[in-house]
């Protein structure tokens, strides 16, 4: 068990960078032989105006309607990212036009107001970079300002010289895996044990399951290759698969604690601001009951829309004393930047 002792708000991070990025969400963590990769979702480009709601900026649902159109704001990348060194040195990684660049690109038709490409988690196998991704349909209205639906994931290979990536076995109209399958992008570890591992979470009638396969290194371009957890053992039928987590978001992380001997998942829980943690000896599980790590106070805004506060997630290469100490990003949707938290715990037998 975890026992929360000390939790440091440090603020929003990359605020302060010379691109106009005045907004952006995701904030997954990849280690590279580059240094370590930020990895975003929507960016935000331009200026914003004060007072005024990304997403009523004209005092309705910006919805699926294109966010340049509106006050100062120029562009929006549907995935980009940075490499850290602290959070006031980072580097964003830029086009042959200098401005940043959108890592797994889009086809033609992809274009944001009907479909936009997230960015999820990642790993670098040798020389290659491999970058998961969900690819989801805006819709023109539901109870959110920005509403959609998931249509498929799946994984893009590129490499850190270019920063140049090629969707694997999609062609813009199906990924790797649809709709009604999990969505193995989730968060991608290397077990040390000779398989890579990939989480993925399917909606199913309104509950949110996590799912697990795994891959040799090797293979990991070739889903014939992918064996599912079935609740007993490995099996190559993606029909067969069993989950291993509930009520999951889609952002998630799962790395190896030192600390506390074990593996660590860490999310959101629901929207309103509840971050948890759960652990477990193996990638399967069984998987403990979340333990609270920490509940996010925001002010409440006057939007016609509930709070969402989302995307929380560890950076363990970050962690300090072998992982005693977390650092963990979430995203509020109005202030619309990763906010880092500083959490030290302890291990508890209670």
């Amino acid at each position: 068990m975890i026992k929360v002792i000390n939790v440091a708000d440090l603020g929003p991070l990359f605020t302060e960078n010379d691109h106009q990025m005045v907004g952006q969400d995701g904030a997954y963590s990849i280690p590279t032989d580059k240094g370590l990769l930020f990895f975003f979702g929507d960016t935000i480009i331009g200026k914003r105006t004060p007072k005024v709601s990304l997403w009523y900026p004209d005092g309705k649902p910006i919805e699926n309607r294109p966010m340049e159109r509106f006050g100062e704001i120029i562009d929006m990348p549907v995935n980009c990212g940075l490499l850290f060194r602290s959070t006031n040195d980072f580097e964003y990684i830029l086009n042959e036009e200098g401005k940043i660049r959108e890592l797994v690109p889009s086809f033609p038709h992809e274009t944001p107001d009907k479909w936009r490409v997230w960015c999820m988690h990642g790993i670098q196998i040798g020389k290659k970079l491999y970058l998961s991704y969900i690819k989801v349909k805006m819709l023109e209205e539901g109870m959110a300002p920005v509403n959609f639906e998931i249509h498929g994931s799946g994984i893009a290979v590129g490499d850190t010289d270019t920063w140049k990536f090629t969707r694997i076995l999609d062609n813009g109209h199906r990924s790797i895996w649809t709709a009604d399958q999990p969505m193995f992008s989730s968060a991608i570890l290397d077990g040390n044990d000779g398989w890579i591992y990939l989480y993925g979470v399917r909606n199913e009638s309104g509950n949110q399951k996590c799912y697990l396969s795994r891959v040799k290194p090797d293979d990991i371009e070739q889903p014939e290759k992918y064996r599912y957890w079935d609740g007993s053992g490995w099996n190559r039928d993606i029909r067969s698969v069993q989950p291993v987590m509930f009520d999951m978001p889609n952002e998630m992380s799962v790395s190896w604690n030192i600390y506390l001997g074990c593996w660590l998942a860490v999310y959101s829980e629901g929207t309103g601001g509840r971050i948890v943690a759960c652990t477990s000896q193996r990638p399967e599980g069984p998987w403990s009951n979340p333990v609270l790590l920490h509940t996010v106070e925001m002010p409440e805004h006057d939007l016609p829309y509930p709070r969402l506060i989302y995307a929380a997630k560890e950076h363990p290469v970050l962690s300090k004393n072998n992982g005693s100490i977390l650092w963990i990003t979430y995203i509020e949707f109005e202030e619309y930047f990763p906010h880092l938290l500083e959490i030290k715990i302890e291990k508890s037998t209670t």
